[in-house]
């Protein structure tokens, strides 16, 4: 008992000491240009629209830091509440993307959505049925959350130059949303222990790398808590696939 309460406290101190970090960074960025561009340091307008991206990119990581966090309060305290309701899937997963790309502005990477098309033993798309997926009882905020996390991972994990892909699938009573990298990898002792509050991974890049410890915690939390659940697949050095999976 001892030792869990230690653990949970170096886990915590250790969070804290993250966290700060994390919102020096972006707050720095986000001071430094806007006071250039109010004092007119700027040379040209192609230079203050540069700023301006970099402003809402660093605006859009506190943010998305902020609702980690706020969420992860409310889990503890027993007060997450879910808006669950009938939602097409697939506009989320695809307006969540779109948010993706703009986070990533200033790099060179590649992202890739592929949503497959369902068909019925006709062949034939089912009515009514956007790509023929039916409607998903979800919160789609939470669940949009959840799948920023994971993109926000592959993001941070992987070079810029490496894609990152975001599949769609329908299987039999599951939907299931893929993000897959090519990225670092993940041990296999390291696979079981990801989804733990404030867990982290042990390489030696790992204090360069934004990150609180809550993301993936947060994600397992939401998919479970909309009856479903998350599975990951990893090979050091070739990447990892992350797959939420949503009932039907």
């Amino acid at each position: 008992a001892l030792a869990r309460e230690w653990r949970q406290a170096k886990l915590k101190s250790e969070f804290a000491s993250h966290l700060s970090h994390d919102l020096r960074r972006p707050l720095t960025s986000i001071r430094m240009f806007s006071e250039m561009l109010k004092n007119g340091d700027v040379p040209s307008d192609g230079k203050k629209q540069e700023y301006y991206d970099i402003i809402s990119v660093e605006s859009d990581k506190l943010t998305n830091l902020a609702n980690n966090i706020l969420d992860f309060s409310r889990i503890e305290a027993g007060r997450r509440k879910y808006n669950i309701q009938p939602e097409d899937i697939t506009r989320i997963v695809v307006e969540t993307v779109e948010r993706f790309k703009v986070y990533t502005i200033n790099e060179t990477r590649n992202v890739a959505l592929n949503i497959d098309e369902v068909t019925g033993e006709d062949g034939q798309k089912p009515k009514s049925k956007k790509n023929g997926y039916p409607m998903v009882n979800i919160d789609a905020g939470a669940i949009s959350q959840a799948l920023m996390n994971l993109l926000t991972n592959a993001d941070k994990y992987s070079a810029s130059d490496k894609e990152v892909a975001i599949n769609v699938k329908n299987k039999k009573r599951q939907v299931v949303i893929e993000v897959i990298d090519k990225g670092e990898g993940i041990t296999r002792d390291e696979q079981k222990k990801i989804f733990q509050k404030f867990y982290r991974a042990s390489h030696n890049d790992v204090s360069e790398v934004e990150g609180s410890g809550l993301g993936l915690a947060l994600v397992k939390y939401t998919a479970e808590a909309h009856g479903g659940g998350v599975a990951v697949e990893s090979e050091v050095g070739k990447g990892s696939k992350f797959s939420i999976l949503l009932p039907i």
